[in-house]
């Protein structure tokens, strides 16, 4: 509980005093991000939907082991809003609550758990949303509590901790309500990484205001072939959406910033544009990856994912629980595709463990393929889920890596025994290891660099699926063993 106090406050000094780093909340006056989500006690809330109902939506985004969130919460104010305002009042205002913490519980909810303030769900009239933490990122929270209003023109602003009546009366302001004629554009931006182009890019065009729209035109700029024009006509009600699609976007560098607009009949020409920046390039690789992640003291906070070009999630890690402990998963692209690999952790201290007393353990992540680390994070390297990611753009070569090959396993699977080889003798002393597909060393043994082939006793080993992991020096080279 302490690293998470500390961490969080150490956030929002950043945000405050430094102007150039990468911690950035959603701007004041920008359009929320539509969600779904599913309370605790089963009911499906959808943000739209409540604005679409007249609502003015107030959440609040806290974490169970959070003082200042307990303090608030303490005081009714958001409780007090919801029962005179909400459904069950005047049906103007609806307050959500999003724990944005994922590593916490049920039972901390109910004030059982061992991260825990006190019982949040007692006398709490508006829906608790557990296991929140992607509300949490799309709305780039930088510490807890944030407390935001969702005004009828779709608009979101950080409104702090006020109390019961100024919360209601910031929803009545003219800024807040929604105008007749509103059309805007937003991101529909899941991936940023390309391997190459020409990409396609798709927005949204939203109707913000209480008219309906029935034509717009939407432009985008930055790229070789821009500027390129869509011209649409339908019908577009209250929040509705249309997507639009760009085709074929051509670029020549590497850094690519794309400006969208949309022109329309339109009383609000604030949200009528915006800017999103695209990475043009690759690390290329085989098809074979080996992932390793070293856990701190908090491998809850630490995870990955491979996502293709297409936003599809190809690859992920699952949720870590053992401390100071080593990971290791095989995973196979497809041969000719593009991906992008990005590792997280929940709060920004990447896997600098040591940094907090008193845990004394330093974790890391290590992405290889062959003889070359294709993304390498130390334990001393920052990032976090909500306001940074490490990431790198894969693509993967439909030629097998020639040091891949030189390694050879046979028969696989096996019941008996193996018998590992490599073509070419090793230049140095090596190391084989083999290792559950949780990371830990089921066998270990040197190899001298006259080694071309090893036999394995494997008749003692569980049934299931193993890595074969031999390193000489930087070079490693991984196989999946299957024994039956």
């Amino acid at each position: 509980m302490l690293k998470n106090l500390q961490l969080l406050f150490l956030s929002a000094i950043l945000t405050v005093m430094t102007s150039n780093f990468s911690f950035a909340q959603i701007a004041d006056g920008s359009l929320v991000p539509n969600f779904t989500a599913t309370d605790i006690n089963g009911e499906e809330y959808e943000l739209y939907d409540l604005l679409a109902q007249g609502y003015k939506v107030v959440i609040d985004v806290s974490a169970t082991w959070c003082g200042p969130c307990w303090s608030y919460h303490l005081t009714g104010a958001l409780e007090n809003l919801h029962e005179t305002y909400g459904p069950e009042g005047t049906q103007e205002v609806f307050v959500l609550f999003v724990e944005g913490d994922d590593s916490t519980t049920l039972e901390d909810l109910y004030g059982t758990g061992s991260s825990t303030t006190g019982n949040w769900v007692e006398n709490t009239p508006y829906p608790i949303l557990d296991d929140a933490g992607y509300i949490a990122e799309l709305l780039e929270i930088t510490y807890y509590p944030t407390i935001f209003t969702v005004c009828s023109n779709g608009l979101i602003y950080e409104t702090e901790r006020k109390t019961t009546e100024e919360h209601y009366q910031y929803t009545q302001e003219m800024e807040c309500q929604a105008l007749q004629n509103d059309a805007a554009v937003i991101s529909q931006l899941s991936v940023n990484s390309y391997c190459e182009t020409p990409f396609n890019s798709s927005i949204s065009l939203v109707n913000l205001g209480t008219e309906e729209i029935n034509s717009a035109n939407i432009t985008v700029e930055g790229c070789d072939n821009c500027p390129m024009t869509q011209s649409w006509t339908g019908t577009l009600g209250y929040l509705e959406t249309e997507n639009i699609t760009f085709n074929n976007i051509e670029s020549s560098n590497a850094n690519l910033t794309l400006n969208y607009t949309v022109d329309a009949m339109d009383d609000n020409d604030i949200n009528n544009g915006f800017s999103e920046e695209f990475n043009i390039g690759y690390v290329e690789t085989t098809t074979e990856l080996l992932i390793e992640l070293y856990t701190d003291c908090w491998p809850e906070e630490s995870s990955w994912e491979i996502v293709d070009d297409m936003g599809n999630i190809t690859a992920q890690s699952p949720q870590y629980v053992e401390v100071d402990f080593l990971h290791a998963e095989s995973v196979t692209l497809n041969a000719n595709s593009c991906y992008t690999l990005t590792v997280r952790d929940s709060y920004g201290d990447g896997y600098n463990g040591t940094a907090f007393p008193p845990c004394e353990v330093d974790g890391y992540f290590k992405c290889t393929s062959g003889a070359n680390t294709l993304l390498e994070i130390g334990g001393q390297e920052q990032f976090s889920a909500i306001n940074e990611n490490a990431n790198t753009t894969l693509m993967a070569s439909s030629s097998e890596d020639i040091m891949l090959n030189s390694l050879t396993v046979f028969p696989n699977p096996a019941s008996d025994q193996i018998v590992v080889s490599k073509t070419d003798l090793f230049e140095n002393d090596a190391t084989l290891e083999i290792l559950s597909l949780t990371g830990k060393r089921i066998f270990s043994q040197n190899i001298s660099s006259s080694t071309g082939k090893i036999i394995l006793d494997v008749s003692q080993y569980v049934k299931g699926t193993y890595l074969l992991k031999v390193q000489e020096e930087n070079q490693i080279l991984t196989k999946k063993v299957i024994i039956l």
